[in-house]
């Protein structure tokens, strides 16, 4: 893991705004959340969601949990 981590260690700088896709998936509302813990770096984070418009499904819990 180090390997991986350490060219990304200056991925994201103070000021930076990252946009999360959220698809509704474990990973991504995880990656969302993790967005949010402390970190060195300030940085904003916007949560964006596109409905595809498939059939039979309901994204309106997930876009609750966005907004908040």
């Amino acid at each position: 893991m180090a390997v991986f981590v350490k060219p990304m260690r200056n991925l994201i700088q103070d000021g930076d705004k990252v946009c999360v896709s959220v698809s509704g998936g474990k990973d991504s509302v995880l990656l969302y959340c993790l967005s949010f813990k402390k970190f060195d770096v300030k940085f904003d984070v916007i949560g964006v969601h596109i409905e595809m418009g498939f059939p039979n499904m309901d994204f309106s819990e997930l876009m609750l949990f966005v907004k908040k």
